[in-house]
């Protein structure tokens, strides 16, 4: 996969927004292995270390991969799936559980589609390093993905995010955190 878009800004609580490069943030094009259930293996990942200690909350393979139920679903049919992973930027490791809803059918450049929602609960377990101890950040994820009935993969995902939590730096009090996101990702074949 080529990553051929990218934009992101971070804003500090002094100061206004600043851009992020793609390089800062620590994401790329990546390579895998697909079988017929998911993925096989991941060569080489999106994600990779980011010249800077800027986390990366979850790597944006994810959205295109999902793990599908096994048999037949049908419109309003949910299933659930636990995520878990590594963060960019760190030690630090994001837990993600998941409700999937096929919400229905649709038809995208004359092609039929599923469109999948979801939503769910986040924990990130950060290792801030520098003396701080292991904190955590909590929050939700809802957004929704489309499947190709025909290809039989993802041709749009998009996900919203939004992480509140604290940080104790060793300080008299904790550093309190808020982040939200938008990932969308889109096929270009």
């Amino acid at each position: 996969g080529e990553l051929t878009e990218f934009a992101a800004q971070s804003i500090e609580p002094m100061g206004g927004p600043t851009p992020l490069s793609r390089s800062r943030a620590g994401v790329g094009d990546f390579s895998l292995v697909l079988v017929p259930l998911g993925v096989g293996e991941m060569v080489t990942r999106a994600l990779r270390e980011a010249d800077s200690e800027l986390p990366i909350w979850a790597d944006p393979t994810e959205g295109m991969f999902p793990r599908l139920p096994a048999g037949e679903v049908k419109p309003g049919d949910t299933w659930m799936d636990t995520l878990s992973g590594r963060v960019t930027g760190g030690e630090s490791e994001r837990v993600a559980g998941y409700t999937y809803t096929l919400a229905g059918d649709t038809i995208v450049e004359d092609r039929p589609h599923l469109k999948v929602t979801f939503s769910g609960d986040v924990r990130l377990l950060l290792d801030a390093g520098g003396g701080a101890t292991e904190e955590q950040l909590t929050g939700t994820e809802t957004g929704f993905f489309l499947w190709d009935v025909g290809r039989g993969l993802v041709t749009r995902a998009e996900v919203s995010r939004g992480y509140e939590g604290s940080v104790d730096m060793g300080d008299p009090s904790p550093v309190s955190m808020k982040t939200t996101a938008v990932t969308r990702v889109t096929l270009q074949m």
